[in-house]
């Protein structure tokens, strides 16, 4: 008898541990505050939960730089190549031989992949590209095709290349911020 009392005040102790416990987890992640983003696509989801990263986190990793640049090389590229379609569209041509080049340098390179980088000639047809008349007027009419919003900020960039683009150039965290980047699942973050 003796020894089924002391079983049951163990067992009655590590039940009441147990409970405790759980009380106290239940509290910790009730004082957790939880944020869903909903929105459509190109809304700014993923700029905002970059932000919120940035404000209350350690920021961005090297690791995750080095994963955007092919990604942002890349944009950049794609960007170039929707604004090259809607001048065909349009009805707008590219006026000199140089400027045909440039183009058809572009398309050529309008291949994603992990190792995607810009180089010389890339960069030397975007900026070739960027100044022509017709490739502005396009550009201008950006409401009639998909340009993404950042066009612009990297365009300035590159004019920086190699130093930025470059291969051992790693994003800033207003590259990051800028950056347009495809999100399809649920993230989950914990800024504490």
């Amino acid at each position: 008898m003796d020894l089924k009392k002391k079983i049951t005040d163990k067992l009655k102790k590590k039940d009441q541990k147990t409970k405790e416990i759980i009380k106290q987890k239940a509290k910790a992640y009730d004082e957790i505050t939880k944020l869903l983003l909903l929105g459509a696509g190109e809304s700014g989801k993923t700029t905002v939960f970059k932000q919120m990263q940035l404000l209350y986190t350690s920021g961005f990793n090297e690791d995750y730089r080095k994963k955007l640049k092919p990604s942002i090389s890349y944009n950049l590229v794609l960007a170039c190549s929707n604004v090259l379609r809607a001048m065909t569209r349009f009805g707008y041509e590219l006026q000199d031989d140089d400027s045909k080049k440039a183009a058809a340098v572009i398309l050529e390179n309008k291949r994603p992949g992990l190792s995607f980088a810009l180089d010389q000639e890339i960069v030397d047809s975007l900026l070739l590209l960027s100044k022509s008349a017709d490739f502005q007027k396009t550009v201008e009419e950006r409401s009639k095709f998909q340009l993404m919003d950042s066009w612009e900020y990297f365009l300035d960039k590159v004019v920086q290349f190699p130093v930025w683009g470059g291969e051992n150039w790693l994003p800033n965290d207003e590259d990051i911020l800028m950056a347009p980047v495809r999100t399809t699942w649920v993230r989950e973050k914990n800024l504490t």
